[in-house]
């Protein structure tokens, strides 16, 4: 095909991907606003296509880095980060609806102020979906390893005739 005929490496590719989708549907609704407030549609919300698409891409991207070529404790930290951000993407819709719903009704000027509240309200959620995360992950493995100690515990004591 067209990609082996050119040799283009899937990480060009989903590079590419990703960024013709951020553009293409940045220009969009850019065009959808005719001048006036940003308009950004169904199309942009949490599970829509574009996002999908932007996510699919990054996430690729992501997990085409050579982790050999970084510390051990750096590589160790972006291996625990990359375990809870599947997660946290799932979970940060909860902190989305609360954190904006808590906005949209104390902000009275939400166009001219939204700008000033963006950068805070997005790492806060970005926290505490990944504190979020981590306490799933701990609980879920303290169900695991409660239920693999027990059936292991089981299976040792009908091994050895008791």
């Amino acid at each position: 095909g067209v990609i082996d005929y050119y040799r283009v490496s899937s990480d060009t590719l989903f590079l590419f991907i990703y960024l013709f989708t951020l553009l293409g549907f940045s220009a969009y609704c850019l065009y959808r606003s005719n001048g006036h407030n940003f308009f950004a549609g169904k199309f942009q919300e949490w599970g829509a296509l574009p996002v999908v698409i932007l996510s699919i891409s990054l996430f690729h991207m992501i997990s085409c880095v050579k982790m050999d070529e970084f510390p051990a404790s750096l590589g160790k930290t972006l291996s625990k980060l990359s375990d809870l951000t599947l997660c946290a993407y799932l979970v940060s819709e909860i902190f989305d609806s609360l954190i904006y719903k808590y906005l949209n009704d104390n902000i009275t000027n939400v166009l001219e102020e939204q700008f000033k509240y963006f950068l805070p309200c997005v790492l806060i959620i970005i926290v505490l979906s990944l504190l979020t995360s981590l306490l799933i992950n701990f609980i879920y493995q303290t169900i695991y390893n409660t239920v693999l100690n027990t059936f292991n515990h089981i299976k040792a004591k009908k091994l050895s005739g008791k």
